[in-house]
């Protein structure tokens, strides 16, 4: 899919037949709207004038492949605020999005930490970093994200609740705060994921599951779906302040609940077996993705892990068929869930 980047000029204008009710959307203007545009389609305007004078404002969430919306799709306040839409139609490993941070702080350690300390030092990092912003888009941006843990909002709460790390642990280059990726809501078992390529200095929205036109889009804000209904909603409410009402959680099937146990069990358990017993740490990484399946969490950002731990083992014990046809599964799981072109995908370690 082609990028979405933000680009550097007002996507062209389009002539439209206005709706009998709808004015441009340029702020301050009440003038009917006569053309939109051209890329996302979605925001009208009543001339060129108005549309140049809302593009540094528009540029950040210009996308033809999401929207955010205002209140829940049913038309019951469930709490979240604005949620994140899908445009089109999105397969497995699809690029949904692609958008540089409006606002990003370098530091080593995760302004999410459990630690309370961290996060009490992460928000005073983002705090000392506003007054260094430009008053204007970049400000309106970040004041119109939820702030879970202060009233009045502050900029340090705001970016204990929405920023996004720029790598992971071993490369992180900081964290930061979106206009697109920052408004997806969570879901225990999300049918998106957030990923940040530093190759391209961006953070991608990538499809994990297949997505209709007109679904949410959801991520996960942490805790991933192969653990106990009660440990996610305990990390979810201590984290981020919310009591989760997924699809997954509202299910409440114990049932379910112990197959998500039994797969988080095996990923601990799997490459501490490999070294006394290969053969059977094998078996538990192919029981593992086979809980995957039947707990309907088989996209690929799950099971790659469990391929290429089953892959690492064959090599290692010289069962190079195996290790040949493990591999491949792993690779291909990793193109997508890290992005067809993703040198972390392209490059995935073989043994």
């Amino acid at each position: 899919m082609s990028s979405v980047a933000a680009a550097d000029n007002p996507a062209s204008a389009q002539n439209v037949q206005p709706a009998a009710t709808r004015a441009c959307e340029r702020e301050g203007c009440t003038n009917a709207a006569r053309s939109h545009c051209g890329k996302c389609r979605a925001v009208h305007y009543c001339g060129r004038e108005c549309q140049q004078a809302a593009w540094p404002a528009h540029k950040w969430l210009c996308s033809p492949c999401v929207r955010i919306a205002r209140g829940p799709a049913s038309g019951v306040d469930d709490g979240r605020g604005a949620r994140l839409v899908a445009l089109k139609k999105f397969k497995e490993g699809d690029e949904l999005a692609r958008e540089r941070p409006f606002a990003r702080i370098a530091h080593a350690d995760s302004v999410h930490a459990t630690d309370a300390e961290a996060k009490r030092w992460g928000e005073g990092l983002w705090d000392a970093h506003v007054p260094t912003m430009s008053p204007g888009v970049e400000r309106d941006l970040l004041y119109g994200l939820t702030d879970a843990w202060n009233d009045p909002p502050t900029a340090g709460g705001i970016a204990r609740t929405n920023c996004l790390p720029l790598g992971d642990h071993n490369d992180s280059e900081g964290s930061g705060l979106f206009a697109l990726a920052c408004r997806a809501n969570h879901a225990c078992r999300p049918n998106a994921r957030y990923l940040w390529r530093h190759d391209l200095q961006r953070e991608l929205l990538i499809a994990v599951r297949d997505i209709a036109p007109g679904d949410e889009v959801t991520v996960t804000y942490g805790p991933g779906p192969a653990n106990a209904r009660a440990w996610r909603q305990e990390a979810l409410l201590r984290g981020f302040r919310f009591t989760c009402k997924c699809e997954l959680c509202e299910a409440d099937d114990a049932r379910l609940d112990r197959m998500l146990m039994r797969i988080g069990e095996l990923d601990d358990d799997i490459l501490k077996v490999a070294w006394q017993n290969p053969k059977q740490a094998i078996r538990m990484a192919l029981k593992a993705i086979e809980l995957c399946q039947a707990a309907g969490i088989d996209s690929a950002v799950y099971v790659k892990r469990f391929w290429h731990d089953a892959h690492q083992i064959s090599a290692k014990i010289g069962n190079a068929a195996d290790a040949y046809k493990y591999y491949g599964r792993a690779h291909a799981a990793a193109l997508l869930c890290e992005g067809g072109a993703s040198p972390e995908g392209v490059r995935l370690p073989r043994y």
